[in-house]
This record gives structure tokens, sequence and C-alpha cells, in this order.
């Protein structure tokens, strides 16, 4: 028996650091997730076939991607807050780019 008095397993589940709660809770193990879509099947249907279209890297994370910004385009935020989603979208996108050159060594971000 595990210190603590509980099974001894493959270790203890990742958690948020204090003061943080996830995007999404994580589903028990061996529970599949919901599929992510933007709730219109015909529209989840293009989606695909765009990300199909382009040959992304990573087609499920760019479909998910993709989702949320169509689920973003009727959400009641505001104008600016769009202006700030797109602008942090284009400079991630660009500082990928710029930082590739270091991906072996460790960086520290400030916000």
């Amino acid at each position: 028996m595990a210190e603590g008095g509980g099974k001894a397993g493959p270790g203890p589940e990742p958690t948020a650091p204090p003061g943080v709660e996830p995007l999404e809770p994580a589903p028990p193990r061996g529970v599949a997730r919901r599929p992510y879509g933007t709730g219109d099947p015909a529209l989840d249907a293009r989606l695909t076939a765009l990300v199909e279209e382009v040959g992304a890297t990573d087609p499920r994370l760019t479909f998910e991607m993709l989702v949320t910004a169509m689920r973003m385009a009727t959400a009641p935020i505001g104008r600016l807050d769009r202006k700030l989603i797109n602008a942090a979208l284009k400079e991630m996108r660009y500082s990928f780019g710029v930082f590739s050159a270091y991906r072996d060594r460790r960086k520290v971000t400030l916000f």
C-alpha cells in the first residue's frame, strides 16, 4: 500500500496550479470526451472539409480552433474583446516563428 493509505498507481492526476481552474475538467480515465463542435453538423462538416483541404499538421486541434472562432462569432462579447483576441492570436502565430530557433532553450514569459 502506498503512503497515505491509497492504492499504488501510475501517479496522481495532473492538477491546475492553486487558484487556477482548468478550462474544461478532465473526464475520468477511460471516459471519452464529448466531441467538440459548433452544434451545427453541417457547419462542422464544412470546417472538417476545410481542415482537410489545407492539409493541417494537426487536423483535430485545427478543427477545434476553427470551432472556437465560430462560437466566438456569435458570442455576446464586445468588438474590443474581439480585436484583442484577434491581435493575440496573430502575435502568437508570429512569435512561434521568431522563437522556433530557440525551441531547445528555456524561456520566461511575462504578462
